[in-house]
């Protein structure tokens, strides 16, 4: 299905589009709000500045995507595969991304706030500047990622596996680290709570090696 055939179609009504084959398909500035992407291949799709919120992209096939500045608010993406996409500045506010595979993804400066990223795999993505705010990163892993700058204001680490990973100069005062791997993790200049309770214990340990 070409670009053309697709948007004819959903200007017809037609949402439910699930597993189409949509790979490298060019749907950037467009807005296809509440369709149904269920297990869709869009490899390679250029998506940057489309309007994609509360689309249900489950298990969908997103390799090497582009999505800079992509609305997905309220999106569900969950088990889905985001490994090497570009989404530099993409919305993902309250977006579902459950054990969502996000390797060696590009997230700088993306919007993050309140979505849930339990379980997901962030191994090595690139999450500097990023805003994730609220967000739930129980059990995910983030082997090596780089999060420089990120704001993590009131978001769960608990279970997370940090090592590797970059934290320079991030805030951790108000982030919940309940059994987080900080194994190797680069800490330098980020802040951390005057008086360490039990759930920071590894960031003691950290600090008292290092």
């Amino acid at each position: 299905m070409d670009t053309n055939e697709l948007l004819e179609r959903y200007s017809a009504g037609e949402t439910d589009f699930r597993g189409v084959d949509l790979q490298q398909i060019n749907l950037s500035e467009v807005n296809l709000t509440g369709v149904i992407f269920r297990r869709v291949n869009l490899a390679d799709a250029n998506l940057s500045l489309a309007v994609l919120q509360e689309v249900n992209l489950n298990q969908a096939n997103l390799t090497g995507a582009k999505l800079w500045r992509t609305n997905l608010k309220k999106t569900s993406l969950v088990q889905a595969n985001l490994s090497q996409a570009f989404m530099i500045r993409a919305n993902l506010t309250r977006v579902n991304l459950r054990q969502a595979i996000l390797t060696r993804a590009d997230l700088r400066l993306s919007l993050l706030e309140d979505t849930d990223l339990r379980g997901a795999n962030l191994t090595r993505a690139d999450l500097r500047y990023a805003d994730l705010r609220g967000a739930n990163l129980t059990g995910a892993c983030l082997h090596q990622a780089d999060l420089t700058r990120a704001n993590l204001c009131d978001a769960d680490l608990s279970q997370a596996n940090l090592s590797g990973a970059i934290l320079s100069q991030v805030d951790l005062r108000r982030v919940t680290l309940s059994n987080v791997d900080l194994g190797q993790a680069e800490l330098s200049g980020a802040t951390v709570p005057d008086q360490l309770t039990s759930e920071y214990s590894k960031f003691e340990k950290l600090t008292a090696n290092n």
